[in-house]
Parts: C-alpha cells; structure tokens; sequence
C-alpha cells in the first residue's frame, strides 16, 4: 500500500509540473517519506536473515550504523539553513495573500494581468489561488517582457515593497507591492529609460 500511494504521488507530481504546475522540492518529502518506511523494513528483514552466530549480526550493526552515518551526517549542518528557507519563503506567500486581499481579488483583475519576476515562479500557486485563476493566467515575465506586455495591456506588476511608489500603487506591504500599468504608463516607462522595473525582487 505504501509503495503505490507513494508511486501514484510522484506520478501525480510529474503530470502536474508536465501541465505547467512550478516544481518545489517539498513537494517530492511525502513519497520519500513512504520509500524510507519501506527501507526499514527491508533492514529488518536483512537483520532477521543475518546469520545466528557470534559476530554476524554484530557486524551488520556496525555497518548499518555506517552506511546511515554517511547519509545523514551530511545534511545536518543543512538542517536549520533549510528550516529558515522555509519559514522565510511561507512569511513571503502569507504577505502576498495579505496584498492580494487588501486589494481585492475582483479589482485587481480588473487592473490587469497579474505578472510575477521570472525567478519568482514558486508563487505562482499561491497567486493563482488567492485571485481563483489557472495557472497560466499568470504571468512571470522579466522586467522588459512585462513593460512590453504593457504596452499592449494592462498588467498589475508584483514588486519588491522597496521598489518606488509609482502613480498606479494599488497596496504596499511588508515584502510586496502591487502597482498597475497601463498601455500609455508602459510607452512612457519605456522612454524614459526605466524598462528595468525590479518585478518581485524579494529573494529568500
């Protein structure tokens, strides 16, 4: 049972990235989790078919405390560094929530498509979510794709809470801002020189 559910999971997994869904890691901790259950009791059937002498099972003690010593040894020192990414990286996606909600989900859409950095692709999810859209509704554009989309279009640009507070700010928090562009706004950015707008600059 635990190997199918695992197997069925990784190959639900692999359908979802296929169809656009953005890959995490984590996503892939449930199956492993399964495999590792599954490890355990294939040692405990190794120590039963260890031989019943003096040193046979001695022996497979060692070399099991071995083999796990290289394996979780290791990634120790990373443990704390991973945990931190993840509370970093959840504080960020529960601050988009609050922008998109403060905004409101009928207005922003209004405003225009909703465009994300490029290497902001992990909130894609949660943005899409937060406005009930598929994912291919929203958009993670490079600064210049997205002031060249706004040239045709509005679009709402998702940017670093640092970045400066334009004419078209729709909300400001912690971590995120939210400013529209429209089709005139872009021609004039674009003029000026100013095509190198931070889109999501937030890097955990």
């Amino acid at each position: 049972m635990i190997a199918y559910s695992s197997a069925a999971w990784l190959a639900m997994l692999v359908t979802l990235v296929a169809v656009g869904y953005p890959a995490s890691p984590r996503f892939v901790a449930p199956p492993l989790a399964g495999i590792c259950v599954l490890a355990g009791v294939g040692v405990v059937g190794l120590w039963r078919a260890a031989p019943a002498v003096r040193l046979g099972r001695p022996l497979a003690a060692v070399g099991l405390a071995v083999l796990l010593g290289t394996l979780v040894l290791p990634r120790v020192g990373s443990t704390a560094a991973v945990a931190e990414s993840a509370r970093v990286r959840a504080d960020v996606q529960e601050d988009l929530r609050s922008a998109v909600r403060r905004v409101g989900r009928e207005r922003l859409l209004r405003c225009g498509t909703p465009v994300l950095r490029h290497n902001m692709e992990w909130n894609e999810g949660a943005l899409a979510w937060e406005l009930g859209l598929p994912l291919a509704r929203v958009q993670v554009l490079t600064a210049s794709e997205a002031m060249e989309r706004a040239g045709r279009r509005a679009v709402v640009v998702l940017a670093a809470s640092s970045a400066p507070t334009r004419a078209g700010s729709l909300a400001r928090t912690r971590v995120w801002s939210m400013t529209r562009f429209s089709p005139g706004e872009a021609e004039g950015s674009r003029k000026r020189g100013r095509a190198n707008l931070q889109l999501a600059a937030f890097e955990p």
